[in-house]
């Protein structure tokens, strides 16, 4: 009834106050680490992250490489992961803001069955000739 979906809504706004503190200082942190890295010659620093854009972490990003699977094999693998069920698997799915495939530099497939380490080598590959361009 209405008190559920007040206490919802409660739950909502804690949440964005605490995005609120935590993707910033997430985002300082991770731009200290890749200096760092920079400073040290290396020529890559990945981040993996279910919330790029609303981390803000998609701006400071040379390259955006999607890691993306069907969503049925998405559901099939947190169901065997958690006690959700297919149906609280999938209202979570479209409750996130997805990278669309063509906002993104490369998409990986992760399906089960392309294999995933040559693509990513293959990626890490063409970057790195670039790169020397």
């Amino acid at each position: 009834g209405a008190r559920g979906l007040a206490h919802i809504g409660a739950i909502d706004e804690l949440l964005r106050q605490v995005d609120t503190i935590v993707h910033p200082a997430v985002k300082a942190d991770i731009g200290r680490w890749a200096g760092a890295l920079a400073s040290q010659g290396e020529p890559f620093a990945f981040v993996e992250t279910a919330l790029l854009e609303q981390s803000g972490l998609a701006d400071m990003a040379a390259q955006i490489w999607l890691v993306d699977a069907p969503v049925p094999v998405r559901i099939e693998r947190v169901v065997k992961r958690s006690a959700l069920t297919p149906e609280q698997v999938e209202q979570r799915i479209q409750a996130q803001t997805i990278i669309a495939p063509g906002a993104a530099s490369a998409v990986i497939t992760n399906d089960g069955v392309a294999p995933l380490i040559p693509q990513v080598v293959a990626l890490i590959e063409q970057t790195t000739k670039a790169q020397r361009s």
